[in-house]
Order: C-alpha cells, then sequence, then structure tokens
C-alpha cells in the first residue's frame, strides 16, 4: 500500500506535527491487522506531509519518521490478535490495540497501543499471554508541547538529530508488568514483553521472516 496523512501538500502544524502521528500508527496497525504486508510512505520529503523538513537548518525529521521507525523497529512480520482489558471504559474512544511478534526478539510480542482520547488515560490493567511476561520494556511517544508540535518526546525526552543527521537513541524503559500500564490522553505506547508467546519462536535452525 501507499499512502499519506492528506492531501494538497498537507496543512502545516497538523500533518507535519504529532496530530499526524496519532493516524499514522493506527493505519500501520490496521493495515497490519488486514493482511496488508508492505506500506510505502507518501511522501519522504516535500510539503506539509513529508517525513523530512527540508525547510529547517540543519533538516529535521517529523514525528511520524519516529513513529514509523519505532514501528519498523519494534513490531515484527506475524500479526496476532489482542484485547485489551482497561480501565475506565470508554467505549466512544476504545483503546487502539495491535499485536505482533517482537522483531528479533525469540519468543517476544509487540503490542502498539493508542489512546484517542484528548483529556481521559488509560490504564491497561492485564496483558494476558501464554506464559507469564517477566520483562516488559515501554516506548511512550508524546508531543514536545501540544498535539501541533513538530517534536516529539520518547519517554519523556526530546527527540532531536545529532551532528551530521545522526539518529538519536531510542531506548525504552522497564515497566514492571505486574503493575497497569498507563496510557495518557493521546500517547502512542509501544511495549515488548519477552519471551512470552511460543508461536513467535523461531524453531531451530529457523529465521523469522523481516520485513521493511
Amino acid at each position: 500500500g501507499e499512502g499519506g496523512g492528506i492531501g494538497s501538500s498537507g496543512v502545516g502544524a497538523v500533518s507535519n506535527a504529532f496530530w499526524s502521528s496519532i493516524f499514522f500508527a493506527d493505519t500501520l496497525g490496521n493495515l497490519a491487522k488486514n493482511g496488508q504486508q508492505r506500506f510505502l510512505r507518501q511522501t519522504l520529503a516535500g510539503g506539509h506531509y513529508g517525513l523530512v523538513n527540508l525547510t529547517t537548518v540543519p533538516p529535521s525529521v517529523n514525528p511520524d519518521y519516529y513513529t514509523g521507525l519505532l514501528f519498523a523497529r519494534l513490531m515484527g512480520v506475524r500479526v496476532l490478535a489482542t484485547s485489551v482489558a482497561q480501565e475506565p471504559a470508554q467505549p466512544e474512544f476504545p483503546l487502539r490495540s495491535y499485536c505482533h511478534c517482537a522483531r528479533g526478539a525469540g519468543g517476544g510480542v509487540a503490542l502498539l497501543l493508542i489512546n484517542l482520547h484528548q483529556t481521559q488515560a488509560v490504564n491497561v490493567t492485564r496483558l494476558q499471554l501464554p506464559r507469564p511476561i517477566k520483562q516488559l520494556t515501554v516506548y511512550r511517544l508524546q508531543p514536545e508541547r501540544d498535539l501541533h508540535s513538530t517534536s516529539v518526546r520518547l519517554n519523556g525526552a526530546v527527540l532531536r538529530l545529532g551532528p551530521g543527521g545522526a539518529l538519536p537513541a531510542m531506548v525504552g524503559v522497564p515497566h514492571d508488568p505486574g503493575q497497569p500500564l498507563l496510557v495518557g490522553p493521546m500517547d502512542i505506547v509501544f511495549a515488548v514483553a519477552a519471551g512470552s508467546v511460543p508461536a513467535c519462536a523461531a524453531a531451530p535452525g529457523e529465521t523469522l521472516p523481516v520485513g521493511g
């Protein structure tokens, strides 16, 4: 598939801002859930919907770049069924949840959780997997200031390119799997549970397929 968040070069502070990442993350999860194997973003640079912003000195990248990068790094090619128990219940704004075998982590799963409510946080109270979760690593994306921000925070730290356009370190933080996982208003949360699903473990000598 090929897609962009908006047509006609987009809208400043919307399609190049954190607003767009909410829908971009949901699109990636939903397409994979429905069998789409590849997704091409239109466009890399240009307008207000590009992943790279060439109007800044030095060039920078928009929130969708980091959202897509985490999806590609963490979410593997095997898609699993998922459901969540959330508090408080929000039938009008259900928490979007997607689950894949984790990329590069034998037997692990990667979750993508998106809270579409603009004021109400959600506690994910249970993660039920075939095996007890021993380790949970969380990657929480939030806007630097508000939804119109063109810069993004990962676990509270603003992501900025380094010298020569080097990507910043994008490291998750440990979370006690016995405690509720808070997903704040309009948060995008990736969570990787190591070694929890036998179906995600490669058989001896097998290499799990890798997709871009």
